[in-house]
């Protein structure tokens, strides 16, 4: 597999239009607005994508299968390549802003 280093502001683009393309999967403007808030891509190396979520109960909702196939399909959509694994990353966890 490759690695795909991503700047930081590409990182953001991608994801800001991760969350537009989610539409075409059949969520709502609001459950985007709701549980994408404050939400990031971090990376994606060797086919996997670590986003990060402000909080565990946000972390819970986008690993449900509904928000999580959505994003795989739009990451996959936008990035045409493939997507092995994505990562939610709690940012209380790991102490970060």
């Amino acid at each position: 597999m490759k690695y795909y280093p991503l700047e930081d502001n590409d990182n953001h683009r991608i994801w800001i239009a991760v969350q537009k393309e989610l539409e075409y999967y059949g969520l709502r403007r609001f459950e985007i607005e709701t549980w994408f808030k404050n939400t990031g891509m971090e990376s994606y190396e060797d086919g996997k994508v670590i986003i990060s979520v402000p909080c565990g109960s946000i972390k819970e909702w986008l690993e449900m299968e509904k928000y999580h196939k959505a994003i795989i399909n739009s990451l996959r959509s936008i990035l045409r390549m493939e997507i092995e694994s994505i990562e939610y990353r709690n940012r209380d966890e790991t102490g970060e802003n």
